[in-house]
């Protein structure tokens, strides 16, 4: 082998090994500073989204509570009021 092949090997191999160290800094900088952050991101969307519900959640409750006791109160609303027509025809 000629010494210019032996060395024309070695310079290959080294851009080689320069274009895979590029690459792994590549994705090292894509895995700090994209992915993590964006992983972060998505965690506290969904702990937000998690919150949300159970609040919707709970103004339902209320919601459904206060429906009842608005239905309660027509009723004896109602009931007050044939009464009082019921005495006013008394007279």
């Amino acid at each position: 082998m000629e010494l210019s092949t032996i060395t024309m090997g070695i310079t290959a191999f080294a851009g080689v090994i320069t274009i895979l160290k590029v690459a792994w800094y590549i994705i090292n900088y894509a895995a700090n500073n994209i992915v993590k952050p964006l992983s972060l991101s998505i965690d506290q969307l969904q702990r937000t989204t998690k919150e949300l519900k159970a609040l919707i959640d709970s103004v339902r409750s209320d919601q459904q509570q206060l429906n009842t006791r608005i239905t309660v109160i027509e009723q004896a609303i109602k009931t007050i009021k044939t009464q009082v027509d019921t005495l006013w025809n008394m007279r």
